[in-house]
């Protein structure tokens, strides 16, 4: 199957689970993206380890589910929960998170982490890199995905159609940058953009992909 067809099935199936789960709301949302989290945490682990470099995969990965937990807590107020289990879940974790000081609690988890990996990594084995990869997995691949969670609660808690919109526009525009990107690319063809980083991605491809972002942006 070309990489073409591959972004349609995908898309064909994603798209509408997605739509749905973001219209929803509550922990269904917040489950997505938590299993987002999670999936993206592992294949940046994988990556490293093929580097060379050991992270705590347990850890890291734990981390980066608590992530959307964590934001819906503190995005969504207890009283948009649309669920007995989402009121009594925000119900419980709401006030903890606030009684235990969460910036303090979030500068700890980096010396959390760090002392995990001294006592489970010897100097050979390239700890304090294990460390940073440990960390950037839930920064990456949870937190950023996360504002998902803000723009929709932000606009409301209950099932919502305008929030289905405000979500789907950052997403509609990357996605839509990135397939003319890769339109263009094959279309027009030219020098490199970055071989050592991604070895098929052009500079024309990158100039239709940006111009298709701003076109999408507009309409959209």
């Amino acid at each position: 199957m070309s990489n073409q067809l591959q972004r349609i099935a995908v898309a064909a199936v994603g798209i509408p689970l997605a739509a749905v789960a973001v219209w929803y709301g509550g922990l269904l949302l917040v489950a997505l993206v938590a299993l987002i989290a999670a999936l993206g945490t592992r294949e940046l682990y994988g990556l490293a380890e093929r580097a060379g470099v050991r992270p705590l995969k347990r850890l890291g990965i734990a981390l980066a589910v608590l992530v959307p937990l964590v934001t819906w807590v503190v995005a969504a107020p207890v009283t948009d929960a649309i669920s007995p289990l989402e009121s009594l879940v925000a119900g419980l974790l709401g006030p903890l998170w606030l009684w235990v000081q969460w910036p303090l609690v979030t500068l700890l988890v980096p010396l959390l982490v760090l002392s995990m990996v001294l006592l489970r990594r010897r100097p050979e084995e390239r700890p304090l890199e294990a460390a940073a990869i440990t960390l950037l997995g839930p920064v990456y691949c949870a937190l950023l995905p996360s504002a998902i969670l803000l723009i929709r609660f932000g606009a409301g808690g209950g099932r919502s159609f305008p929030a289905l919109g405000l979500v789907f526009f950052p997403l509609a525009v990357t996605w839509l940058c990135d397939s003319f990107a890769m339109w263009g690319g094959k279309a027009i063809g030219g020098p490199k953009l970055w071989p050592s980083v991604s070895p098929g991605k052009t500079r024309s491809g990158g100039i239709v992909g940006l111009v298709g972002g701003v076109v999408t942006a507009i309409v959209y």
